[in-house]
């Protein structure tokens, strides 16, 4: 048990009217993780950013140079404070 606790993050849910716990993979975590400290976070697994995007833990911000660029959420960034807690 310690062990599925040291490789997920609980998300609350967004609604209050629904009883539901979403669970992130450990896949999932690390592009949270990525997107706080890539050099490079553009480059990142698109299916992850979307995954990311989809619960509000990142949002897209445009560069200059047109493409667009993932930036961790105070929901993200939290979740990540969370993460880092059971290491």
């Amino acid at each position: 048990m310690c062990q599925f606790l040291a490789t997920t993050a609980f998300i609350p849910p967004q609604t209050t009217t629904t009883q539901e716990t979403n669970v992130l993979s450990p896949h999932e975590i690390a592009a949270l993780i990525l997107v706080k400290d890539a050099p490079n976070p553009e480059e990142l697994d698109p299916v992850a950013i979307d995954m990311l995007l989809t619960h509000q833990f990142v949002t897209l911000e445009d560069r200059p140079s047109g493409q667009a660029c993932p930036r961790l959420t105070p929901r993200g960034d939290s979740v990540l404070k969370a993460v880092g807690r059971f290491r």
